[in-house]
């Protein structure tokens, strides 16, 4: 493994090849289609930014977030490696593989599943309010458990999938009422609540 300053350049360089071969090999306009000129192209993003923020279900899912994800993501980044070794004596490399990989793992698989299932129950709502409540639930057990192994703090953290903060996998939604805000809106959290 590399020490986080090492892998923090690594992580860069990547992203700096990635970047310069998306700025030569992604196009703006196509050449097999006649560019169409009109009056509006031009202020296209801050017409629909403004349409992202003038409706207040943006605002809400946003702030419900917000409040969702930082705690997790939080003691998850910041505190759970040392939390669980300090506390719990499990050994660093295990806490970290618990605390900050499974975290992020079980988001990675349970954003798109729980975004499958809200889209199969047809509501938002309940998916959401209830991954929150079973958010809250392991967060909690994984703080006030008198003894936590590696194996069970992994699971802990990977159940944490359920806080809901990147669920529905911004515009997996049938039900949008216009698929151009849910796009423009990803950058806020933009989940199609409107069926509430």
């Amino acid at each position: 493994f590399f020490d986080w300053r090492t892998l923090l350049k690594i992580v860069s360089g990547v992203g700096l090849v990635l970047g310069g071969f998306s700025w030569f090999l992604i196009r703006d306009k196509n050449p097999n289609k006649a560019e169409q000129q009109s009056a509006d192209s031009a202020p296209r993003f801050l017409r629909c930014l403004m349409d992202v923020v003038k409706h207040p279900q943006n605002w809400l899912v946003g702030l419900y977030a917000f409040f969702v994800t930082a705690p997790t993501d939080a003691f998850s980044g910041a505190w759970g490696v040392k939390f669980l070794t300090d506390v719990h004596g499990i050994s660093r490399n295990d806490a970290s593989t618990a605390a900050v990989t499974m975290t992020f793992i079980g988001m990675a698989v349970g954003s798109p599943l729980l975004g499958w299932i809200s889209g199969r129950l047809n509501s938002r709502k309940w998916p959401m309010l209830l991954s929150s409540i079973s958010a809250a639930l392991f967060l909690t057990l994984i703080i006030y458990l008198p003894t936590l192994s590696g194996g069970m703090a992994s699971l802990l953290f990977f159940l944490l999938w359920r806080k809901c903060d990147l669920c529905f996998g911004f515009c997996h939604d049938s039900t949008a009422h216009d698929l151009n805000l849910c796009c423009h809106g990803s950058w806020l959290c933009k989940y199609d609540v409107y069926d509430w």
